[in-house]
């Protein structure tokens, strides 16, 4: 085999293995996306017996009813009477949160904070901007990914004065 044709031959190795890794790619995305499905089984009974399956996709999505909190351009608003009015104080849903109007929601010494467009449905239930459910609204990722920010910002403060002192 000459020198041309090895060099085919490798681009050729080069150009599947680079669709292969795309393809592979696509996948993960969409299985990464993939819907909560439910499956209902319903049985009828006739001569024989007769199972059918049927997939159904289910999705929360948020639809504001009275007494619903959210969090909107720094300000603690909840649903009154079809639109959301801001509050002056404190809401405190059935389930026991507390939602301050620093934005801050906390239940049983718990505390989060809600980023902009979240919303907390009189029920304790957590949506994020976009109206979809947030499964759990105290999920210890939350508050790590809080950490982390606040990490990210005093190191950054930290930079910041460093720099400073450096070109002084």
């Amino acid at each position: 085999m000459d020198f041309k044709q090895s060099r085919k031959s490798f681009n050729l190795k080069i150009n599947y293995m680079k669709r292969l890794f795309v393809f592979a790619l696509a996948a993960t995305t969409f299985a990464a996306c993939n819907d909560q499905k439910n499956t209902d089984t319903t049985t009828v009974n006739t001569d024989s017996t007769t199972t059918v399956t049927t997939d159904v996709t289910t999705t929360t999505t948020y639809v504001p009813g009275e007494g619903d909190v959210i969090y909107r351009d720094g300000k603690v608003m909840v649903w009154r009477n079809g639109v959301y009015v801001i509050t002056d104080k404190d809401v405190t849903q059935d389930d026991g949160i507390v939602i301050k109007t620093n934005g801050t929601a906390t239940r049983n010494g718990v505390v989060v904070k809600l980023e902009e467009g979240e919303a907390v449905t009189k029920t304790g239930r957590f949506f994020n901007s976009v109206g979809e459910a947030i499964e759990d609204g105290w999920d210890a990722t939350k508050k790590g990914v809080n950490k982390a920010g606040q990490a990210i910002k005093k190191g950054a403060n930290k930079v910041g004065e460093e720099v400073k002192d450096a070109v002084n």
